[in-house]
């Protein structure tokens, strides 16, 4: 997937080249891109140069400065029962915290919103819950 890619993008290049996965984007041809991308030849372009890589947008040294704003860890997987999910999240739970730490050893700040997202194909009923604590 190439960084950088929102939902409405992402689905014109699928409809138009069959994925949005790097490798797509990096053999797809100019006119065929900007196509998927709703015409702009523009935009076209950057993705087709961040497909390699190469990004020429600025970098903020106060956000740099400032830290991360999300701290996050990521599993994906198509679970069957919920019992796969429950034993995805006791393994990534505790990197999770370890991470939290650190932040609040570095920066001494802790986070004020957490968020844990649930996206699944195979729980319908689970599908887009989304659960958080402040």
């Amino acid at each position: 997937r190439v960084c950088g890619v929102g939902a409405s993008t992402e689905g014109g290049l699928v409809r138009h080249l069959g994925d949005s996965s790097v490798t797509t984007v990096r053999a797809a041809e100019p006119s065929k891109l900007a196509r998927a991308v709703g015409d702009n030849a523009r935009l076209a372009q950057r993705l087709w140069l961040l497909s390699y890589g190469v990004d020429k947008s600025t970098v903020d040294s106060k956000a740099i400065e400032a830290g991360p704003k999300t701290i996050s860890v990521e599993d994906s997987f198509k679970p069957t029962e919920l019992s796969q999910c429950e034993r995805v999240l006791r393994v990534i739970a505790p990197d999770l915290l370890l991470r939290l730490a650190e932040h609040l050893e570095e920066r001494g700040t802790w986070p004020t919103l957490f968020t844990v997202r649930w996206r699944s194909e195979r729980l319908p009923d689970r599908k887009g819950v989304v659960a958080s604590a402040s």
